[in-house]
Protein backbone atom coordinates (compact mmCIF):
# COMPACT_ATOMS: atom_id res chain seq x y z
CA UNK A 1 0.00 0.00 0.00
CA UNK A 2 2.89 2.48 0.85
CA UNK A 3 4.12 1.54 -2.22
CA UNK A 4 1.28 2.44 -4.32
CA UNK A 5 0.97 5.81 -2.41
CA UNK A 6 5.07 6.56 -3.51
CA UNK A 7 4.35 5.88 -6.98
CA UNK A 8 1.06 7.72 -7.08
CA UNK A 9 3.25 10.49 -5.82
CA UNK A 10 5.84 10.23 -8.10
CA UNK A 11 2.95 10.52 -11.08
CA UNK A 12 1.67 13.65 -9.60
CA UNK A 13 5.19 15.59 -9.21
CA UNK A 14 6.87 15.37 -12.44
CA UNK A 15 9.96 17.49 -11.07
CA UNK A 16 10.36 14.69 -8.64
CA UNK A 17 10.62 12.13 -10.68
CA UNK A 18 13.04 13.72 -13.17
CA UNK A 19 15.26 14.77 -10.48
CA UNK A 20 15.44 11.31 -8.93
CA UNK A 21 15.71 9.48 -12.52
CA UNK A 22 18.69 12.27 -12.49
CA UNK A 23 20.33 10.99 -9.04
CA UNK A 24 20.20 7.82 -10.66
CA UNK A 25 21.70 7.96 -13.58
CA UNK A 26 24.55 10.09 -12.30
CA UNK A 27 25.48 8.04 -9.55
CA UNK A 28 24.94 5.18 -11.98
CA UNK A 29 27.48 6.33 -14.07
CA UNK A 30 29.73 6.99 -11.05
CA UNK A 31 30.09 3.47 -9.47
CA UNK A 32 29.77 1.85 -13.55
CA UNK A 33 33.29 4.34 -14.17
CA UNK A 34 34.67 3.02 -10.67
CA UNK A 35 33.99 -0.56 -11.83
CA UNK A 36 35.48 -0.11 -15.30
CA UNK A 37 38.78 0.80 -13.77
CA UNK A 38 38.98 -1.90 -11.11
CA UNK A 39 38.63 0.56 -8.25
CA UNK A 40 38.94 -0.59 -4.58
CA UNK A 41 35.11 -2.47 -2.88
CA UNK A 42 35.55 0.52 -0.11
CA UNK A 43 35.39 3.17 -2.90
CA UNK A 44 32.46 1.26 -4.46
CA UNK A 45 30.78 1.03 -1.13
CA UNK A 46 30.68 4.10 0.16
CA UNK A 47 30.20 5.72 -3.62
CA UNK A 48 27.20 3.57 -3.22
CA UNK A 49 26.35 4.38 0.49
CA UNK A 50 26.60 8.27 -0.87
CA UNK A 51 24.11 7.14 -3.50
CA UNK A 52 21.56 5.93 -1.13
CA UNK A 53 21.56 9.11 0.99
CA UNK A 54 20.50 11.21 -2.11
CA UNK A 55 17.34 8.94 -2.83
CA UNK A 56 16.56 7.11 0.75
CA UNK A 57 13.98 10.45 2.04
CA UNK A 58 12.20 10.54 -0.67
CA UNK A 59 11.04 6.61 -0.78
CA UNK A 60 11.23 6.32 3.31
CA UNK A 61 8.36 6.42 5.60
CA UNK A 62 9.36 8.93 7.78
CA UNK A 63 6.25 11.50 8.20
CA UNK A 64 8.91 14.53 9.53
CA UNK A 65 10.98 15.11 5.59
CA UNK A 66 13.13 17.46 7.05
CA UNK A 67 14.41 15.52 9.82
CA UNK A 68 15.06 12.44 6.76
CA UNK A 69 16.67 14.89 4.74
CA UNK A 70 19.26 16.03 7.50
CA UNK A 71 19.88 12.46 8.60
CA UNK A 72 20.02 12.13 4.72
CA UNK A 73 22.73 14.85 4.68
CA UNK A 74 24.94 13.83 7.68
CA UNK A 75 25.02 10.12 5.50
CA UNK A 76 25.86 11.66 2.26
CA UNK A 77 28.88 13.81 3.57
CA UNK A 78 30.02 10.77 5.76
CA UNK A 79 30.09 8.71 2.69
CA UNK A 80 31.69 11.77 0.16
CA UNK A 81 34.09 12.27 3.51
CA UNK A 82 35.84 8.66 2.89
CA UNK A 83 35.88 9.44 -0.96
CA UNK A 84 37.71 12.15 -0.75
CA UNK A 85 40.18 10.66 1.73
CA UNK A 86 40.67 7.73 -1.40
CA UNK A 87 40.83 10.72 -3.61
CA UNK A 88 43.59 12.00 -2.10
CA UNK A 89 45.76 8.81 -1.64
CA UNK A 90 45.11 7.81 -5.12
CA UNK A 91 46.61 10.97 -5.88
CA UNK A 92 49.65 10.49 -3.07
CA UNK A 93 49.97 7.43 -5.20
CA UNK A 94 50.34 9.01 -8.40
CA UNK A 95 47.16 6.62 -9.67
CA UNK A 96 44.52 9.66 -9.07
CA UNK A 97 45.97 12.53 -10.84
CA UNK A 98 43.99 12.70 -13.73
CA UNK A 99 40.62 14.37 -15.26
CA UNK A 100 39.14 11.07 -15.16
CA UNK A 101 38.77 11.63 -11.39
CA UNK A 102 37.68 15.26 -11.76
CA UNK A 103 34.60 14.21 -14.38
CA UNK A 104 34.11 11.11 -11.67
CA UNK A 105 33.80 14.11 -8.78
CA UNK A 106 31.51 16.88 -11.15
CA UNK A 107 29.44 13.85 -11.49
CA UNK A 108 28.53 13.33 -7.65
CA UNK A 109 28.47 16.84 -7.25
CA UNK A 110 25.69 16.71 -9.87
CA UNK A 111 23.48 14.14 -8.32
CA UNK A 112 23.64 16.07 -4.98
CA UNK A 113 23.23 19.47 -6.90
CA UNK A 114 19.68 17.80 -8.03
CA UNK A 115 19.05 16.72 -4.58
CA UNK A 116 19.41 20.41 -3.13
CA UNK A 117 15.89 21.24 -4.95
CA UNK A 118 14.05 18.52 -2.94
CA UNK A 119 15.24 20.19 0.39
CA UNK A 120 12.86 22.85 2.10
CA UNK A 121 14.31 23.25 5.40
CA UNK A 122 17.32 26.06 5.11
CA UNK A 123 19.62 24.79 6.93
CA UNK A 124 19.71 21.45 5.60
CA UNK A 125 19.79 22.93 2.64
CA UNK A 126 22.77 24.51 3.31
CA UNK A 127 24.55 21.55 3.88
CA UNK A 128 22.92 20.18 0.76
CA UNK A 129 24.86 23.23 -0.99
CA UNK A 130 28.08 23.16 0.85
CA UNK A 131 28.41 18.77 -0.63
CA UNK A 132 28.06 20.10 -3.60
CA UNK A 133 30.56 22.64 -3.76
CA UNK A 134 32.87 19.85 -1.34
CA UNK A 135 32.31 17.88 -5.49
CA UNK A 136 32.84 20.78 -7.55
CA UNK A 137 35.71 22.15 -5.59
CA UNK A 138 37.60 18.47 -5.78
CA UNK A 139 36.68 17.76 -9.21
CA UNK A 140 38.69 21.58 -10.31
CA UNK A 141 41.59 20.77 -8.24
CA UNK A 142 41.98 17.41 -9.86
CA UNK A 143 41.42 18.74 -12.91
CA UNK A 144 43.67 22.11 -13.10
CA UNK A 145 46.57 19.81 -11.15
CA UNK A 146 46.40 17.08 -13.99
CA UNK A 147 46.10 19.37 -16.59
CA UNK A 148 49.00 21.19 -15.21
CA UNK A 149 51.32 17.88 -14.64
CA UNK A 150 50.88 16.86 -18.16
CA UNK A 151 51.42 20.18 -19.54
CA UNK A 152 48.49 20.05 -21.22
CA UNK A 153 47.46 24.28 -21.67
CA UNK A 154 43.93 23.74 -23.19
CA UNK A 155 42.67 21.83 -20.46
CA UNK A 156 44.54 24.11 -18.08
CA UNK A 157 42.51 27.49 -19.73
CA UNK A 158 39.02 24.99 -19.39
CA UNK A 159 40.25 24.31 -15.70
CA UNK A 160 40.88 27.68 -15.24
CA UNK A 161 37.01 28.88 -16.84
CA UNK A 162 35.28 26.64 -14.79
CA UNK A 163 36.95 27.55 -11.51
CA UNK A 164 35.97 31.03 -12.30
CA UNK A 165 32.44 29.72 -12.95
CA UNK A 166 32.49 28.05 -9.34
CA UNK A 167 33.59 31.37 -7.95
CA UNK A 168 30.95 33.18 -9.31
CA UNK A 169 28.32 30.51 -8.22
CA UNK A 170 29.66 31.00 -4.42
CA UNK A 171 29.28 34.06 -4.68
CA UNK A 172 25.56 33.96 -5.71
CA UNK A 173 24.36 30.86 -3.67
CA UNK A 174 25.98 31.46 -0.18
CA UNK A 175 25.82 34.32 2.07
CA UNK A 176 29.96 34.63 2.38
CA UNK A 177 31.35 37.00 5.36
CA UNK A 178 33.69 39.76 4.27
CA UNK A 179 36.68 37.82 4.39
CA UNK A 180 35.79 34.99 2.24
CA UNK A 181 34.20 37.52 -0.47
CA UNK A 182 37.48 39.07 -0.18
CA UNK A 183 39.68 36.30 -0.87
CA UNK A 184 36.80 35.22 -3.44
CA UNK A 185 37.02 37.99 -5.27
CA UNK A 186 41.09 38.26 -5.10
CA UNK A 187 41.24 34.84 -6.83
CA UNK A 188 38.71 35.96 -9.47
CA UNK A 189 41.03 38.46 -10.22
CA UNK A 190 43.89 36.03 -10.40
CA UNK A 191 42.12 34.05 -12.69
CA UNK A 192 41.39 36.39 -15.26
CA UNK A 193 45.31 38.01 -15.39
CA UNK A 194 47.07 35.00 -15.05
CA UNK A 195 46.61 33.49 -18.73
CA UNK A 196 47.80 37.27 -19.52
CA UNK A 197 51.07 37.60 -17.32
CA UNK A 198 51.53 33.77 -18.75
CA UNK A 199 51.65 34.85 -22.05
CA UNK A 200 53.95 38.27 -21.23
CA UNK A 201 56.58 36.03 -19.65
CA UNK A 202 56.64 32.66 -21.40
CA UNK A 203 59.96 31.83 -23.24
CA UNK A 204 60.09 31.58 -27.17
CA UNK A 205 59.60 28.09 -27.20
CA UNK A 206 59.75 27.10 -30.92
CA UNK A 207 61.84 24.89 -32.25
CA UNK A 208 63.17 23.22 -35.34
CA UNK A 209 62.96 19.42 -35.50
CA UNK A 210 66.70 19.21 -35.13
CA UNK A 211 67.26 21.84 -32.84
CA UNK A 212 70.44 22.24 -31.23
CA UNK A 213 70.18 21.65 -26.97
CA UNK A 214 74.35 21.30 -26.75
CA UNK A 215 76.43 23.33 -24.54
CA UNK A 216 75.91 24.31 -20.89
CA UNK A 217 72.55 26.38 -20.42
CA UNK A 218 70.98 23.78 -18.39
CA UNK A 219 73.47 24.05 -15.47
CA UNK A 220 73.08 26.13 -12.56
CA UNK A 221 76.05 28.38 -12.75
CA UNK A 222 74.91 29.45 -16.66
CA UNK A 223 71.11 29.65 -15.61
CA UNK A 224 72.12 31.96 -12.83
CA UNK A 225 74.24 34.33 -15.06
CA UNK A 226 71.92 34.03 -17.99
CA UNK A 227 68.57 33.53 -16.97
CA UNK A 228 67.17 34.14 -20.82
CA UNK A 229 69.63 31.85 -22.17
CA UNK A 230 68.15 28.86 -19.79
CA UNK A 231 64.35 29.35 -20.77
CA UNK A 232 65.19 29.80 -24.14
CA UNK A 233 67.21 26.40 -23.45
CA UNK A 234 64.06 24.91 -21.53
CA UNK A 235 61.59 26.26 -24.16
CA UNK A 236 63.20 23.76 -26.56
CA UNK A 237 63.21 21.02 -24.23
CA UNK A 238 60.15 20.96 -23.53
CA UNK A 239 58.97 21.73 -27.26
CA UNK A 240 60.75 17.77 -27.69
CA UNK A 241 59.35 16.24 -24.38
CA UNK A 242 55.57 17.34 -25.40
CA UNK A 243 56.06 15.76 -29.22
CA UNK A 244 57.59 12.49 -27.43
CA UNK A 245 55.34 11.98 -25.01
CA UNK A 246 52.46 12.61 -27.75
CA UNK A 247 54.06 9.89 -30.18
CA UNK A 248 55.60 7.45 -27.70
CA UNK A 249 53.13 7.19 -25.03
CA UNK A 250 49.22 6.61 -24.56
CA UNK A 251 47.37 6.74 -21.06
CA UNK A 252 46.50 3.42 -18.93
CA UNK A 253 42.93 2.47 -19.44
CA UNK A 254 43.24 1.07 -16.16
CA UNK A 255 44.95 3.74 -14.28
CA UNK A 256 47.38 1.18 -12.66
CA UNK A 257 49.85 3.35 -14.56
CA UNK A 258 50.10 6.99 -15.44
CA UNK A 259 51.37 6.11 -19.53
CA UNK A 260 51.80 2.88 -21.72
CA UNK A 261 54.28 2.49 -24.02
CA UNK A 262 52.96 2.71 -27.74
CA UNK A 263 54.20 -0.09 -29.38
CA UNK A 264 55.66 0.04 -33.07
CA UNK A 265 56.22 3.83 -32.91
CA UNK A 266 59.40 5.85 -34.31
CA UNK A 267 59.86 9.86 -33.77
CA UNK A 268 63.27 12.12 -33.73
CA UNK A 269 64.53 13.19 -30.32
CA UNK A 270 66.57 16.15 -31.18
CA UNK A 271 69.65 14.02 -33.03
CA UNK A 272 68.58 10.80 -31.30
CA UNK A 273 66.04 8.59 -33.27
CA UNK A 274 64.11 6.46 -30.75
CA UNK A 275 62.53 3.03 -31.90
CA UNK A 276 59.62 1.20 -30.30
CA UNK A 277 59.22 -2.40 -31.20
CA UNK A 278 56.47 -4.49 -31.23
CA UNK A 279 56.70 -5.68 -27.75
CA UNK A 280 56.78 -1.82 -26.50
CA UNK A 281 60.89 -2.00 -25.83
CA UNK A 282 63.43 0.69 -27.54
CA UNK A 283 65.39 -1.35 -30.05
CA UNK A 284 64.93 -3.27 -33.14
CA UNK A 285 62.83 -6.34 -33.05
CA UNK A 286 64.11 -9.39 -31.55
CA UNK A 287 63.37 -13.09 -32.56
CA UNK A 288 62.44 -15.18 -29.49
CA UNK A 289 63.38 -18.70 -29.37
CA UNK A 290 61.04 -21.05 -31.06
CA UNK A 291 61.91 -23.27 -27.09
CA UNK A 292 62.86 -21.64 -23.51
CA UNK A 293 64.78 -23.65 -20.90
Amino acid sequence: MKLALKLERFGREPALYATLTGRLLAVGAAVLMSLWTHSRWPEIFFLAWTGVSLIAPEISSSTNRNRAWAWAARAAWAGSTVLFLNLIISVSKHTGLDTYYAVWSWIMGGAVSLTTHRVSDPLTKVWWKALVLAWAVAGEVIWIAASYAQNLPGLFYIGLILCLALLIACRSLFQMPGVLILGANTLILFIIFLPVVDWVMRAKRSVDRQSDVTGEAYSYNAAKQDRHTFLNWWGKYLEQYDRLMKVLFIPDPTHVLPYLVRTNTEMQFFHSRVVINSRGFRGREVALPARFR
